[in-house]
């Protein structure tokens, strides 16, 4: 947020030094960007919309140099509560917080005062007119929005309504947007003329030729102004700002700040101004405990320390309630009053404690027992292993007996990703393909599994070597639940919800072995040689699959560790129905001698089992 200094000075009386003011900035938690003798420009947290505006800059430095602050002639003139020249028509009053404007006629389009323009270029926005420049001019000050229509041009009425899926608006800068549905539109016979919140349409513009003006200042659901802009793809000052929130009681001043400037400088005749509530939203109320505030912060804070500190801000104070102030969104329990309090005493005074006793350590049963059966099957050989959250469709009916409602995700990144898992068990088989030089894989993974209405904690363990656990299941190559794997040898699984896996294997606060019955672990010497790649290209029945090649290998030759297809061919002089395919075969053989055996066994296996024809 860009602030000039001159316009800061009308409402807070700032110092000449500008190491002062960044200093200030600093010790109030914001970050300066960029400062020079004409102005200042911080960064903006999302949670701190009241910093969206110059007055909310000056409210906030002048905690820090106090002085007199606010709206320059804040007496509100009467409001009316409609328009008595403008067919309103509010279809959506669910999703609008308040609605005001004016009625200026015979007005008078010309360019904008000397220090309008040049307050306008320091905050980055190019003047127009001094209509549109106004409307800039006092959201920059206030943080209210407000839009301009020629009235001439809506024939003086106006629909608020919610989009309809393949509308279209050509906005003021002459971008053609698609519009969604449920997006808030202004309609004037039966043409859109604004997407409301973001930017105005140019069917309703206000030109030099304008006599007559409409004024709007509003607030609408943010929701919907922030799918909006991201929809549209539009990022605009205003729709910024209702994105994060805007003041509710700054609606009015900033209706009757555009009235006074209009008559002072005489662009036209104000005819009407009106404003009504629909749905403001309540006052805040949090019952505050200052000595769980001191505790919070490891600081003593005098009571009436807090008392003005939060009174600094804005903050209502009745006994022990505290009302914060309607531009501060942000504050809604205790905790974000004590951050304030300790803010406006300042991080840097804030003391370090050194604890006088040590913190009293409470045992989390839970967590010990997981951590027992973790390390009781990493004794037993097992590798813990974390996989990712998701599946694809395919691998989640594998294991949805229950009929549970599965979790989908909205936009996945890949087809891989469809849902939620809702078994650890697909991921760990996976995980064992991928590790095809292990003979004696064995896994174990402790995560979450997901549902529509929960979530529950699980153990999953995968073995090449029986497990004798009552509920394991056995995976063989040829079981077509899991053809989408492409399992090679046989596994056991086995899977249970967390607390049921303590009880299987008596995991107390003090843990009691039970044995999964798996083999003696023997040593087995790792090759000597580097594994041996041979190819193999083969012309055999378009029914032959290479599933089924890969299967009868693995069956057949155990000195085969690896098939690795690389090529699939098809062609006429292979003759009719025949399909070629080429592949690695990997030996992992010590002795090399033996090699050459088993390559020539392959390839009498091929020729037997599919009639194959060696090329």
């Amino acid at each position: 947020m860009l602030a000039p200094f001159n316009w800061l000075n009308e409402f807070v009386n700032l110092p000449k030094e500008l190491d002062q003011i960044e200093t200030a900035f600093n010790e109030l938690g914001f970050e300066v960007e960029n400062i020079n003798n004409e102005g200042v420009e911080i960064e903006v947290t999302p949670n701190r919309a009241d910093m969206l505006s110059i007055i909310g800059i000056a409210r906030e430095l002048a905690i820090k140099f106090p002085s007199q602050t606010g709206v320059k002639n804040n007496q509100l003139p009467e409001f009316q509560t409609n328009s008595q020249s403008i067919k309103l028509e509010i279809e959506t009053k669910d999703e609008v917080v308040n609605f005001g404007g004016l009625v200026i006629k015979n007005v008078k389009i010309a360019p904008s005062p000397d220090y309008i323009q040049k307050r306008l270029l320091a905050c980055g926005l190019k003047p127009i007119n001094n209509f549109v420049d106004l409307t800039n001019y006092l959201m920059l000050e206030t943080g209210q929005p407000l839009h301009s229509f020629d009235l001439d041009s809506i024939k003086y009425q106006l629909k608020l309504r919610k989009s309809q899926e393949k509308e279209k608006i050509i906005l003021l800068d002459d971008s053609l947007i698609n519009l969604k549905n449920d997006l808030l539109v202004y309609e004037s016979d039966n043409q859109i003329v604004d997407l409301i919140g973001v930017m105005g349409g140019k069917n309703s513009t206000t030109t030099n030729q304008t006599k007559n003006i409409f004024i709007q200042a509003s607030i609408f659901n943010s929701d919907i102004i922030h799918l909006a802009s991201k929809s549209s793809k539009v990022i605009t000052p205003a729709s910024y700002r209702y994105e994060r929130g805007i003041d509710e009681n700054m609606t009015q001043v900033t209706i009757a700040k555009f009235k006074i400037m209009i008559e002072e400088n005489k662009w036209g005749s104000v005819e009407e101004i009106f404003y009504q509530d629909f749905n403001l939203p309540p006052k805040t109320k949090i019952k505050i405990d200052y000595k769980k505030v001191s505790r919070l912060i490891g600081t003593n804070f005098d009571y009436q320390f807090c008392v003005d500190a939060l009174r600094s801000i804005g903050c209502q104070i009745i006994d022990n309630i505290v009302i914060p102030p309607s531009f501060r969104k942000d504050i809604t329990i205790w905790q974000d009053l004590a951050e304030e309090i300790a803010r406006i005493y300042g991080y840097n005074n804030l003391k370090v404690k050194v604890i006088d006793k040590p913190a009293k350590i409470i045992k989390n049963d839970h967590y010990w027992k997981k951590y027992q059966l973790k390390k009781y099957l990493t004794d037993l050989g097992f590798n813990e292993v974390l996989t990712y959250s998701f599946l694809s469709e395919s691998e989640t009916k594998i294991f949805n007996n229950n009929g549970n409602q599965l979790v989908s995700i909205k936009n996945p990144l890949s087809s891989e990703h469809h849902s939620l898992r809702n078994s650890l068990i697909p991921l760990l088989i996976k995980t064992a393909l991928k590790n095809p030089w292990y003979s004696n894989i064995k896994l174990f993974e402790i995560g979450n599994v997901f549902y529509q209405d929960n979530e529950i904690e699980q153990l999953a363990i995968l073995s090449y070597q029986k497990l004798n656990i009552d509920g394991e299941i056995k995976i063989n190559p040829q079981d077509k639940n899991f053809s989408i794997f492409k399992i090679r040898k046989p596994f056991y699984v086995y899977e249970a919800r967390l607390d049921n896996a303590f009880n299987l294997f008596k995991i107390k606060n003090k843990i009691t072995l039970t044995e999964l019955d798996l083999k003696p672990i023997k040593f087995k010497s790792f090759s000597k040689y580097y594994p041996t790649i041979l190819d193999v290209s083969i012309v055999v029945n378009k029914n032959v699959t290479f599933e089924k090649i890969e299967f009868i290998l693995h069956e057949n030759i155990q000195s085969i560790f690896e098939i690795d297809l690389f090529d699939k061919f098809e062609n006429k002089s292979f003759g009719e129905n025949k399909i070629s395919y080429a592949f690695h075969l990997i030996f992992d053989i010590q002795n090399i001698n033996r090699i050459n055996d088993a390559y020539q066994k392959t390839l009498v296996v091929l020729k037997n089992k599919f009639e194959a024809i060696i090329r």
